[in-house]
């Protein structure tokens, strides 16, 4: 199934590349798709998407639900960015990452953002995000930012802020300074550096919002291995990498 947005032809492109519908013992239902958007030079754009909803054993066990899409985008030349969401009954992740980047003469600038959210039933909610700017002249002196931020809320909370910067002259000086302030469970902390406790909680919880991934992962592979679905649409990896890559 092909779509097309607006009249606008191949700048925008959308197909439908497995539909398959289980009744038999039990009721399943999945598919998936995928669009592709490019207005050169501004815009490139290619997006995945594929949902599950049913039972994987037979009406007794557990009713399952997700859905998963993930984008890439290329805007001009400089700026790549692209993002992720699943969500199931088991909680839900969203990622973005964004990168920028250009020289202009003796001038190198690079700049990247990224944020995460989750929710994972029942156990934890947190936020992510992070900043990091850089800058470097004539190769030789350089300057640099960075700033991280996180919440996390599950028998307690923990609101944390990090930031960094440094100047550095080759041979000349290097110099750097951090500062953290944190507040857990209404207790007000902070001081230089970074707080290793704080940090590696915060990179536990980071992990534990992928484990949503790997068990939507998990579950797509157990669905391909059930038998007995009837494919209304199914489309070979070759027609699929085709699709993509048709202008």
């Amino acid at each position: 199934m092909d779509a097309t947005l607006l009249g606008m032809g191949d700048e925008f492109q959308g197909r439908v590349y497995s539909f398959s519908v289980q009744w038999k013992d039990h009721f399943l239902v999945k598919g998936s798709a995928f669009a592709k958007m490019g207005i050169d030079p501004l815009l490139t754009a290619n997006m995945d998407m594929s949902f599950v909803l049913g039972y994987t054993d037979g009406p007794d066990s557990d009713f399952i639900w997700g859905f998963t899409a993930s984008a890439d985008f290329k805007i001009l030349s400089f700026l790549n960015a692209n993002g992720e969401i699943m969500v199931s009954n088991t909680g839900f992740y969203v990622g973005v990452e964004v990168n920028a980047g250009f020289d202009v003469w003796v001038i190198s600038l690079s700049a990247s953002f990224e944020a995460q959210v989750w929710w994972i039933y029942g156990e934890q909610f947190g936020a992510y995000v992070e900043i990091d700017v850089n800058a470097t002249l004539f190769k030789v002196a350089s300057v640099g930012a960075n700033l991280k931020g996180a919440l996390i809320v599950d028998s307690g909370f923990l609101i944390y802020a990090e930031a960094s910067a440094y100047v550095k002259v080759l041979f000349v000086f290097n110099g750097r300074v951090s500062i953290w302030a944190a507040i857990r469970n209404g207790k007000i902390s902070g001081g230089k550096g970074s707080n290793s406790e704080y940090t590696s909680m915060i990179d536990d919880a980071r992990r534990n919002a992928q484990g949503i991934k790997d068990e939507m992962d998990k579950l797509a592979a157990q669905l391909d291995e059930i038998s007995g679905a009837i494919e209304i649409l199914k489309m070979t990896d070759e027609e699929l990498d085709q699709c993509r890559h048709k202008h």
